[in-house]
């Protein structure tokens, strides 16, 4: 019913505000933008973090998305996603917990 609808939807929107996720989101747009002007005005940019949350890589893939146009196309965004995440190892089946199989990281070594 309508009224279980409300109640629910103050739910979420207070647990989101709780989480701080949207503060999370703003200050990577924030420090995106502010190292996209920086490139811009012809500085080179270096990203490091200390609390390995993968923020460098979100923020790099945020600055590629604003600066170049590619990187917004069907293909651009793969390479993207490829370049910044999948090459530098980003653990996506540990940090989504979908597909973690902790015996297939196990190498066997056979003496043959």
């Amino acid at each position: 019913n309508v009224r279980q609808f409300w109640v629910q939807d103050n739910n979420f929107l207070n647990l989101l505000e709780s989480s701080r996720w949207l503060h999370c989101v703003s200050a990577c747009l924030g420090k995106a933008l502010e190292a996209a002007e920086t490139i811009l005005s012809g500085v080179t940019v270096a990203l490091q973090e200390g609390e390995g949350r993968d923020l460098c890589c979100v923020v790099s893939s945020l600055v590629q998305l604003l600066l170049d146009p590619q990187s917004r196309s069907l293909m651009g965004f793969q390479g993207l996603v490829q370049k910044e995440w999948v090459v530098l190892g980003h653990p996506f089946s540990t940090r989504l917990s979908h597909v973690y199989n902790p015996e297939a990281e196990q190498v066997g070594i056979s003496n043959s």
